[in-house]
């Protein structure tokens, strides 16, 4: 399997949420002679390397679709060897999710999962609670129209009356209150539709579809689906006339902003990231502000645990190279001639 290539598109085009749907496992295991469960097997190597490319590009919320409450239709010996593997991920996963900053979160009735689910579940989300730099989210016995109606029920029960409900309101009782909607919704397999996959925060996400099956779909194949999501022009269901509308502006105006003829000012740049819930860093394509230290690992006495916030070292260690370039940094790390070859932010190993 090759590696990664560098991607061409500045950080700060990456989506803040992007969510997957992992199908095609099954067909994956069919056409190569090999039985379902070998399948789900090779799904669950795939998501380990997503997770981890995600989080190494800085993408702070994914979310995997990984049961939905229609699976448990399925025959009962499969039901009982994904959950087997759950755990299994779990328990293996969870120092690494801690070192590097992941939060676990469900989205979904996880009270109706098997006790031995339910218990590496709880205890993974406890020990990670207060992890904050980066969110995975794992939509289990989920559904998208169950969510809303969950919602709606939650705030009967609040006693909120029907003149009191409002968009932010109804977003407080869903399972993803508190992280933005994907800006991403990608599908693995050559299917084109969501399969009720969060109904209510896909109404602007940008849809993916590959016929890539879910165990071939490899951290090159992610590159490609940010390079296409980066080159498409979210309007969030409004005109270009209707935008210049809304900034007080001609549609020449926008036009030229937009096209890159013209400089956007300041105040409209501001108002811009507001309209479309997003940063003026992502609006103008620029890099995130991350310093990382580069270490090629040759020095025996280097302490990884401290001396990577100060690029003048003490002792025999040469100063610190650094990069803000997230694909450099990963570039350099998987083409380094020496084994310990390493980045690191703030001190920790990325």
């Amino acid at each position: 399997m090759s590696e990664p290539s560098p991607l061409p598109i500045p950080a700060a085009s990456f989506p803040a949420h992007i969510a997957i749907i992992m199908d095609g496992n099954g067909r994956w295991a069919q056409e190569r002679g090999l039985s379902r469960s070998e399948g789900h097997k090779a799904g669950v190597r795939a998501a380990k390397a997503i997770v981890t490319e995600c989080r190494t590009l800085g993408i702070r919320h994914l979310t995997l679709y990984t049961f939905s409450q229609e699976n448990w239709g399925r025959p009962k010996d499969e039901v009982s060897l994904l959950f087997q593997l759950l755990v299994s991920f779990l328990g293996e996963e969870l120092p690494s999710m801690e070192r590097n900053g992941i939060s676990l979160r469900v989205f979904g009735d996880l009270d109706g999962l098997p006790l031995p689910a339910r218990t590496a579940l709880r205890h993974a989300m406890n020990r990670t609670a207060k992890c904050s730099d980066m969110i995975v989210n794992l939509a289990l016995n989920y559904s998208g129209r169950e969510e809303i109606l969950r919602a709606a029920r939650l705030l009967m029960q609040q006693g909120v009356k029907p003149e009191a409900v409002t968009e932010e309101t109804f977003r407080s009782c869903l399972y993803s209150a508190g992280q933005p909607d994907p800006d991403l919704i990608i599908r693995t397999s050559g299917e084109q539709r969501i399969s009720n996959y969060l109904t209510f925060q896909s109404a602007y996400s940008e849809l993916y579809f590959t016929s890539t099956y879910w165990p071939d779909f490899t951290p090159e194949a992610l590159h490609k689906a940010l390079v296409e999501y980066a080159g498409r022009n979210r309007r969030f269901g409004l005109t270009q006339e209707q935008i210049a509308s809304q900034l007080g502006v001609s549609h020449k105006t926008y036009y030229n902003w937009i096209n890159e003829k013209k400089d956007i000012p300041s105040q409209k740049l501001k108002k811009m990231s507001q309209m479309f819930k997003t940063n003026m860093e992502y609006l103008l394509g620029e890099e995130q502000k991350r310093v990382l230290y580069l270490c090629d690992g040759n020095v025996p006495t280097c302490k990884k645990n401290t001396c990577y916030k100060n690029p003048k070292r003490k002792g025999d260690c040469p100063p610190c190279t650094y990069t803000k370039d997230v694909a450099h940094a990963l570039n350099f790390h998987k083409t380094s001639e020496h084994v310990h070859a390493a980045y690191y932010e703030n001190g920790q190993p990325e």
